[in-house]
């Protein structure tokens, strides 16, 4: 922190924070329901939030060495055209525009064939109803 705060840009502090703001408003309600489902005391869920974050880059560290560097170019060049392409256009909704090109470059370069990883099959429609799983009495064994 003592190295990049230096050199923040003023300009950007709004947006900053409005997505740290952002990020908490999504982190914290997640958390506390976490722990009221794990029941344990709520702030147990804010207690684990970092410790989530550092797991999180460690199953990344240590898993460079399986990456696929196809898959890594692609991951940039999807990373890039996002966050840079509102520089080109800021009415864009880039996140859709790099969904729908990464749909058709995927299928006109066929990349799973060129070992880029893919996510697969998606099911179509909506899963059957059916009853959640709900606890038992004492809490040791789940029901349907």
């Amino acid at each position: 922190m003592l190295q990049w705060l230096p050199s923040h840009r003023r300009g950007r502090l709004r947006i900053d924070l409005l997505a740290n703001a952002i990020v908490a408003a999504l982190v914290v309600p997640q958390s506390l329901g976490y722990a009221t489902v794990a029941d344990v005391p709520v702030q147990v869920g804010l207690y684990a939030v970092p410790l989530a974050l550092l797991a999180v880059a460690l199953r990344a560290i240590e898993s460079l060495d399986e990456t696929r560097a196809r898959t890594a170019v692609v991951a940039g060049l999807a990373l890039v055209a996002t966050f840079g392409g509102r520089h080109l256009a800021q009415r864009l909704p880039w996140g859709l525009v790099v969904l729908e090109l990464g749909l058709m470059g995927s299928r006109a370069f066929d990349l799973e064939a060129e070992d880029v990883a893919m996510i697969g099959k998606v099911p179509s429609g909506l899963p059957p109803l059916s009853s959640p799983f709900v606890l038992s009495d004492d809490k040791s064994v789940l029901q349907r």
